[in-house]
């Protein structure tokens, strides 16, 4: 099963690594200034997978459970997935 959006950031929330960059210790993961870009670019990943229009593009097949999967969380198995 895809994973939405919604779960994506979720799970963001739910994991407690210690971040610090430029000497500030992040405690807000998904929120903080200098990471919110990356979490919305990745979170839109998943939000384009659940959309029909963009499923061929943006799921593959897994080899491991057969199940439709992200691409962008897709392990290759050839260089036709990285095309």
């Amino acid at each position: 099963m895809l994973k939405t959006k919604r779960e994506y950031i979720e799970s963001l929330k739910r994991q407690r690594p210690i971040i610090y960059m430029f000497g500030e210790k992040i405690e807000d993961r998904v929120n903080h200034p200098l990471i919110k870009p990356q979490v919305d670019v990745i979170a839109l990943t998943y939000e384009l997978a659940q959309d029909p229009r963009h499923e061929e593009l943006t799921t593959a097949k897994s080899h491991l459970t057969g199940g439709k999967t992200n691409r962008f969380t897709h392990i290759h198995q050839n260089k036709e997935d990285l095309i």
